[in-house]
């Protein structure tokens, strides 16, 4: 369920609004976000270095892949291709993939080892903590955005594009009203 609302996230981010640097840089988070949460989909239980690991390992060679040309054709072939594989590599993408994968591994690490600790709570507890903790990530990918358009953006005020907020903002909420119904 958290899996397919950050890819629903992701696709409102692409789909829905003008592209900015700032939808840019959700739409990479909430990228990696989806491939590490997919990650667990796949093989469920592992330690969060290793998911982190692979769906490190996952968004970087896409992005490499990214240079060969091939994706951007596939792209204008297919669009469904464009948004698994890409079209154009952007080294800001890396940095961006690396960064939010570390905050959902280092998360990811403490509810596995809060849930080793306290083994008498119940599957619905952990469910609505994993969601909630998927909305607190959301929140935070899009307080970090203004620093990372700081590395693109040299001159003039960062500014927040008020659709971008509200749509991460309904997102947070679908996701902490999910965690009290779970």
């Amino acid at each position: 369920m958290t899996t397919l609302m950050v890819i629903g996230a992701g696709l409102g981010v692409h789909f829905l609004l003008p592209d900015t640097a700032g939808t840019d840089i959700a739409g990479d988070a909430l990228y990696a976000a989806a491939v590490y949460a997919f990650v667990i989909l796949i093989i469920p239980r592992r330690p969060a270095l290793l998911v982190g690991a692979i769906a490190l390992a996952w968004c970087i060679g896409v992005e490499l892949f990214q240079l060969t040309g091939v994706p951007l054709a596939a792209g204008e072939a297919f669009l469904p291709a464009m948004l698994v594989l890409g079209t154009v590599f952007d080294p800001r993408d890396l940095v961006i993939y690396a960064s939010t994968i570390l905050v959902f591994g280092v998360v990811d690490a403490a509810i596995s080892r809060a849930r080793a600790e306290s083994s008498s709570r119940s599957s619905s507890a952990a469910r609505r903590s994993s969601v909630s903790t998927v909305a607190t990530l959301v929140d935070v990918v899009w307080s970090l955005t203004p620093r990372l358009l700081l590395c693109r953006q040299r001159s003039g005020p960062v500014r927040r594009d008020r659709t971008t907020v509200g749509l991460l903002r309904t997102v947070s909420r679908g996701l902490r009203v999910v965690a009290r119904v779970a």
